[in-house]
């Protein structure tokens, strides 16, 4: 028997902090966060915060994603962002080798989330631990970019 792997996204509800699990179920991804934080398990993370096991996992959404994919969508509205730019010159426009996203940091992935159609809590995750994949998917998005624009020419 196979064990599929997929990614989860843990948001604390109370604490806004996030982060991404890679396990086979929600609960396994929960006690993954419970152990990456320190704790045995969740009775544990418990009796340390004084609360109930309950209380603390109210606290949490969970949510099953696709990092690639939000990846791939930050990284085409990063491109249209800047493509769209009056700062884009025309010459820029027609060069694949111009992808270059290190005037992108954090902020700048978080803020074109809602134009990507990708969580915020997601995008704040992924650019904080994933900033330099975000930026690889810019060069390659921006590579097709100049490849249509050159193919409908």
């Amino acid at each position: 028997m196979t064990t599929t792997m997929k990614t989860f996204l843990i948001v604390n509800r109370i604490t806004a902090q996030s982060g991404l699990f890679l396990a086979t179920s929600e609960d396994d991804a929960v006690a993954a966060m419970i152990r990456d934080a320190g704790y045995r398990d969740a009775q544990h993370e418990a009796e340390v915060l004084d609360a109930s096991v309950e209380k603390l996992r109210d606290e949490l959404r969970v949510t099953e994603v696709d990092v690639p994919a939000a990846m791939e969508a930050l990284a085409a509205a990063m491109v249209e962002a800047d493509r769209e730019s009056v700062d884009c010159d025309d010459d820029v426009l027609v060069d694949a080798d111009a992808g270059d996203a290190s005037h992108w940091d954090r902020l700048g992935v978080i803020a074109v989330a809602d134009d990507a159609g990708v969580e915020c809590a997601l995008a704040r995750t992924i650019a904080e631990t994933e900033l330099h994949l975000v930026r690889d998917a810019y060069a390659a998005a921006w590579r097709a970019a100049v490849e249509a624009d050159l193919a409908a020419a």
